[in-house]
Parts: C-alpha cells; structure tokens; sequence
C-alpha cells in the first residue's frame, strides 16, 4: 500500500514515528538514540520531518534525539482552541514527561526557537541548553508594523497567499542556495495538494497573531542562564537578523554563528554546518556523548 504524502512532510525521515498525548491532543514525535538528550522543534507551518538532515548525525554521534509536530501543526492533533507560546512550549514538557527525560539540549528552529527559550524561562531545570536556529523572538517588531501584520493574518488571507505564493515565499525568501536538498524540500510543500494545509495553519497562525508579532525575549535575555547558541544563515530574508548578534552578547552563556551564503534554514539547505556548529557546541558545553551506545531506531 503506497505511502501516503503529506504537504511539506518528507517521506524519508529515518525514524518511526509515535503519537502520546498532551492533555486531550494526540501529538506525533519520534525518539532516536541512546546518550545526552537533543529534542528538535520546528517553525511554523513545519513538522518533525524537517530535521531529517540533522537527527542521523547526531544519533549516530551518541545523542538521543527527539522531536515532535507541536500541536496545531504537521500530524499532531490541531484543536480549536486559543494557541499561545506558553501552550506549545507546555507540549515539549509533555514529550520529556512521555519520554521519561528528566532535562535536555532543546533545539528550536524559527517559531520553535522562540518555543524552546519559553520553555527554557518557564523552568530551566529542565533546560540544560538552548540552540535558537534563525530563531524568532529576537526582534522587535514597531507597533504600526505590528497593527498591519496582525491584520493581514485573517485566515481567508493568510490561506489565499499560502496558496498562491507557496513556491515563490520558498524560493525567494526561504532559501539561498539552490541543491538537492532544497528542490526535494519545495517539491515536497508545493506539489501535494491538501486544502486543509494551508487553511488549519491560517487558523493557527490567526490564533496566535499577537505573540507572533509581539512576543520577544528582548527583555529575558539574562533570565537565560543556560549556554545557548544562536545560529542564523547570514542571508535569511524572512526574519529580521540586524539586532541577533547584539541581543546573542547579552547571553549570560551565549555563543553566537552565522552560516554565510545560506537563508532561513540551515536544516535544510546547509545541515552539514549546521551539525558540524552544534556539535562543537554540544561538546564544549560538556554534553557528552554516549561513545559506546547503540543506537535504537526508538522508544517506544
């Protein structure tokens, strides 16, 4: 029986995947790897199946890696429901609940950076570090600019243009550079129709418009105690990125890299350096891996 495709989902993300419940929300997730633990979040409108580059590398360099589609989003139940960055971020507790995790490296990417550094404010504990690729929250978006962002996020609006523009916000603003990677990945968000895409994301994206536009961690920084490395393309062109470096100093345990010639997601389309960075990082910051550890495709 053919494997069903999904809008932006790739078909070939290595490991299985499971489904566990925060609060009444079935949420899907996978668990890879034996060693400290690294759980991924994606941006938005992504899933877990966009660190399918980044997950192999680290599992097989004795991490246990783990992610999951938050809620609202990918293959995990989308509620109707008022979304905030606290409620996402309560989801990545959930998973470590589920997993039996008592602290990790949470790894967020774009909304999921923010995601991540809220869950991180809310009980570091359980945060032993940060790594905020291209991620949001780390701009300040003027308040007229703010009025007019939330007003065009209607969901009529925001799923016309989704609709419309899908292939030319990936090329033209998502992405730098053109490879193999990236082709599959346009090619995986553009060329399989669903129309309940792109209208449950304008839902979500409409619930969740104040904090989009508003919700930054300009004010946080030093609550952030944890070592923290922020990691951005130096080309990304949907996200503001001039203030990143100034807010990345004022990191009590930052670091701060910028991958040249690459756009929004080094996930994507540089993962090799990315992986390489993080690595680096991980390292530095003690997160040893299991050396000997066999890796197991998942916890069930």
């Amino acid at each position: 029986m053919p494997k069903t495709l999904y809008p932006s989902r790739s078909e070939h993300f290595p490991y299985p995947e499971r489904t566990f419940m925060y609060g009444d929300t079935p949420v899907m997730s996978f668990d890879a790897g034996a060693g400290p633990a690294v759980v991924f979040v994606h941006g938005l409108g992504a899933n877990l199946t966009h660190f399918e580059h980044v997950a192999p590398p680290l599992v097989a360099a004795g991490y246990r890696v783990c992610g999951l589609d938050l809620p609202g989003f990918g293959l995990s139940g989308k509620p109707r429901r008022d979304y905030s960055i606290r409620w996402l971020s309560g989801a990545v507790f959930a998973l470590l609940d589920h997993l039996g995790i008592d602290s990790a490296t949470l790894a967020g990417h774009s909304l999921g950076g923010l995601v991540c550094a809220d869950a991180a404010l809310h009980d570091k504990s359980r945060v032993e570090r940060l790594v905020l690729i291209s991620s949001a929250g780390l701009f300040q978006m003027p308040l007229p600019f703010q009025w007019v962002a939330r007003t065009i996020m209607r969901p009529g609006l925001v799923a016309a243009a989704l609709e419309r523009n899908a292939r030319r916000l990936l090329e033209k603003r998502v992405f730098e550079e053109r490879n193999e990677k990236v082709e599959r990945f346009i090619e995986q968000a553009v060329t399989r129709p669903d129309p309940r895409f792109v209208h449950d994301l304008a839902r979500v994206m409409w619930s969740l418009r104040k904090e989009l536009t508003s919700y930054h961690l300009f004010d946080e920084v030093q609550r952030l105690t944890m070592p923290t490395l922020v990691i951005y393309g130096g080309r990304d062109r949907l996200l503001p990125t001039k203030s990143v470096p100034q807010w990345a100093t004022k990191l009590p345990a930052g670091e701060l890299e910028v991958i040249e010639r690459c756009g929004h997601m080094p996930i994507i389309e540089k993962p090799e350096q990315l992986v390489m960075r993080m690595s680096a990082f991980l390292a530095r910051t003690n997160a040893k891996p299991a050396s000997a550890a066999r890796p197991r495709s998942a916890r069930r």
